[in-house]
This record gives C-alpha cells, sequence and structure tokens, in this order.
C-alpha cells in the first residue's frame, strides 16, 4: 500500500497499542497522537500542520460530540479520511459513526479489521491523487554511486521533449552531487532549495525565475551549485515542491541521486513510478536489493518499482532471469554500456546526440515510460537485450 501518514484520537491501551502494531507494519507514519480530547481547538491546530491521511478515533469517549468531532476533523486541508475505532461492532455506534463522516468502522481484533480498513483506505487515497495530481512525476535514484540515474534521467527528460509535445520539468533532488545542473548547463542561479526554502510564496511568477530552460518545454531545475551552508528545510518541503510543479507541467523527472535518504524516501511519496537503477556489480545488485525490500516492506507498491539495468556488457556472466531472481522484481530496461560516447558528449558540454547507440535505448525507454510507440525498430542486443 501507499506509504499513509496517520493521525491518532485515540486513549484506551487495549486500542492504542494494536492500532500503533498495524500501522508500523503497514509502513505508516503517525504524525500526531492524543488521548482524551480535552482542548479540541489546540489538537485541531496541531494536526492541521502535521497534514495527515487517515485520522484514527476512539468513538467511546466522544458520546454527543462525535458528530462535531467529525465535522471539524473533516474541515482540516486534504480532507483526512476518517476510521472510526470503538470496542466492539455495535450497530447503532456504526450507523453513527458513518452518518457522521467516518469511511471505516473497525473493532477488535485490530490486527485484522484495522489492517483490512487501512489497506482500502491506501488504495483509496492514492487513486484520489493519482486522479488530481496534474503532471506525472518519474524518480530515478541509484543502488550506489555510478550507476547512472542521473544520466539516465537526463536523457530520458530531454527524449520526452523530443517525442511528446508536452512540458517536462527535470528537477535535481541530489543535493550532495548536483550534477544536472552541469549536464543541462543550467544557467539560473538558483536552486531546488530556493524553491523549498520559499514554499510558501512558491507561485508560477516566482516558480519562473528558479527554473533554466534549455530546450523549448523543458525547464531545468538545479541542485545548489556549491553545498549550502543554510540549514535544509524540512523534508517533506521538497515533497511539497514536487506537488505543486505537477500543476505546471505534464512530465516531472527527479533525479532522486544514490540510496534511500530521508529525503529520497519522503519524495517518493510523490513520485508515480520509481526507477531504481543498478549495474551488473555485486555491490550495486547486493544495495539493489537492499532497496527494493526497504521500500517494498515501507509500502512503495511494486507496481510502481521499476528496476533499470544499467551499463550492461554484450556477453554478461548471468542471465537476466537471474537478475530478476535475484532482485525479486523484472528488470524493466537493459541499457548498453556506451562510456566512449558518453564521455565523448560530456566533453563537449552536451547530451547524446539522439539515433546512435545508447542514445537510442534511451530513446526507446522515454517512449516506453510514455507508452508511446517505440522510435525505432528493435535491434538485437546481446543476451539481455
Amino acid at each position: 500500500m501507499r506509504p499513509l501518514k496517520a493521525a491518532l484520537l485515540m486513549a484506551t491501551e487495549d486500542l492504542l497499542m494494536p492500532a500503533r502494531r498495524v500501522l508500523d507494519e503497514l509502513g505508516a507514519r503517525v504524525v500526531f497522537e492524543q488521548g482524551a480530547l480535552v482542548n479540541l481547538a489546540a489538537a485541531l491546530s496541531r494536526m492541521a500542520q502535521a497534514r495527515p491521511d487517515v485520522v484514527l478515533v476512539e468513538i467511546a469517549e466522544l458520546g454527543d460530540r462525535l458528530a462535531q468531532v467529525f465535522r471539524e476533523v473533516r474541515a482540516i486541508h486534504g480532507p483526512p479520511l476518517l476510521v472510526a475505532v470503538h470496542t466492539a461492532a455495535d450497530a447503532e455506534r456504526i450507523l453513527e459513526a458513518m452518518r457522521a463522516g467516518a469511511c471505516e468502522f473497525v473493532y477488535p481484533p485490530l490486527e485484522v479489521h484495522l489492517k483490512v480498513a487501512l489497506e482500502r483506505v491506501a488504495s483509496e487515497l492514492f487513486g484520489r491523487r493519482r486522479q488530481n495530481a496534474g503532471g506525472k512525476t518519474l524518480g530515478f535514484f541509484s543502488a550506489k554511486g555510478g550507476c547512472g540515474a542521473t544520466t539516465i534521467a537526463c536523457h530520458v527528460a530531454a527524449e520526452l521533449q523530443r517525442q511528446t509535445p508536452q512540458k517536462i520539468l527535470l528537477a535535481d533532488l541530489d543535493l550532495e552531487a548536483g550534477l544536472v545542473r552541469f549536464l543541462m548547463k543550467t544557467k539560473s542561479e538558483y536552486s531546488v532549495l530556493d524553491a523549498a526554502h520559499n514554499i510558501h510564496r512558491l507561485d508560477e511568477h516566482f516558480w519562473r525565475a528558479l527554473v533554466s530552460n534549455g530546450m523549448p518545454r523543458l525547464d531545468v531545475i538545479a541542485a545548489p551549485a556549491v553545498a549550502a551552508s543554510a540549514e535544509p528545510p524540512q523534508e517533506e518541503t521538497f515533497q511539497r515542491v514536487i506537488r505543486f510543479a505537477r500543476s505546471l507541467y505534464d512530465w516531472i523527472v527527479v533525479d532522486l541521486g544514490r540510496s534511500l535518504s530521508p529525503r529520497t524516501m519522503t519524495a517518493l511519496e510523490e513520485i508515480d513510478q520509481g526507477f531504481l537503477v543498478t549495474t551488473l556489480e555485486v555491490p550495486a545488485l547486493y544495495q539493489a536489493k537492499q532497496l527494493i525490500t526497504t521500500l517494498l516492506s515501507s509500502g512503495y507498491g511494486s507496481d510502481r518499482l521499476h528496476v533499470l539495468l544499467n551499463r550492461a556488457p554484450k556477453r554478461p556472466e548471468v542471465t537476466l532471469e537471474e537478475v530478476q531472481a535475484m532482485l525479486g522484481l523484472p528488470v524493466y530496461a537493459v541499457l548498453p554500456n556506451d562510456y566512449v560516447a558518453l564521455n565523448e558528449a560530456y566533453t563537449g558540454g552536451e547530451l547524446l546526440e539522439p539515433g546512435g547507440g545508447l542514445a537510442t535505448h534511451f530513446a526507446r525507454l522515454a517512449a516506453k515510460i510514455a507508452n508511446l510507440p517505440e522510435p525505432r525498430k528493435r535491434t538485437k542486443f546481446s543476451l539481455l537485450g
């Protein structure tokens, strides 16, 4: 299921403890918790800042306030979905909670009923977000340093610009390396950090001052040119930057850097399709397996996570089937090793010229992602082609 942010308005330990266990098992994050609602206004204010996806409310102590509390919670920005929690399957209380706006009513054993309910909630939220989100988001990240996620992200963004009439954003969230600025020859002195630090004043006019435009319909927002000395913004702020960009672009291609940092994990909540880039080197495959396990156990759906095998040799020592069995996911695409062509292009300050060798594979990858016809007929490529 998609990772959830949950708030708990629960005081009874016999309900609270199993609820916490279920949330932990599903990879949900508790962003707000309070027992007795002595001061409803203060609780609502803090909850609004936490922006939960779902609120679990123990209804036994609410009495005549149930409808009021539910109405106030549903007025929070989002709004969050409400799950009523009770000690038993009381028909009268079920009807009362549903009329007040609860989407689910659960009772012990919560390990069974709450888990099923939250899976339905996550599915509904993800469907709602996909319908209303706007542009599609693609995130590229490497199993370890040097696997080539930045190179792939830049070329996929450029190919989407060539193959579609749509507006594309290439965003660099790899604050440590920040190679998108170099590869795309970004002219703007501003960066994604400027967007994050000014999230409350972010509008289309301000945004235009931050991005660089090197190709028609392709904007780039780079990482800082040098390591930032200012205090970094909260991780969730980058999530909000991506969410804002959805309203302006048809495609948002995000370079997430290497491995899984807290920033990457938070950003992935806004990423429709994640692309894990690995090579056939043993350390890279080992790390890729660890990252896949972490993401799937945290609730990132296997249908949204794709493996890209980069720099594949012409005569690999392992088969594609063996790689897939090792990683536990199918390989979405295989890209050949063409270090010489890439090095020559980068030396000249350019991306690969379309139409040849590795560039054709990038074009095919972009076409597959965008569900477009292949730009050229497929040519035979080694054992893994």
